[in-house]
């Protein structure tokens, strides 16, 4: 499972990507292997900076939840901040 932070300010996406994974991070199994929040094989398109967080292995589906919950709040959005979850990750092998 992909997480995809994207924004024009690289510093504040990174910040809010943190700020995400702070609160996300206690739903996730041990088995569960995580990548911190890193730039995107193309990091910057059509002006704003791209970042992924990557969940491999274990129960996922009470990390999914979580995310869901803090992604549907609405707080990133009004801080112009998009973020997206990519469930079944292809693009990244």
């Amino acid at each position: 499972m992909a997480v995809h932070f994207n924004g024009e300010d690289p510093s504040r996406v990174m910040e809010e990507a943190a700020s995400l994974m702070e609160k996300v991070l206690p739903f996730k199994d041990e088995a569960t292997l995580y990548e911190e929040p890193g730039s995107a094989h193309f990091e910057r398109v059509k002006g704003k900076y791209r970042f992924i967080a990557v969940f491999r292995y274990g129960n996922l589906a009470p990390l999914r939840r979580a995310l869901r919950k803090e992604i549907f709040s609405g707080r990133y959005k009004r801080k112009g901040i998009d973020i997206y979850v990519d469930v079944d990750a292809m693009s990244l092998l």
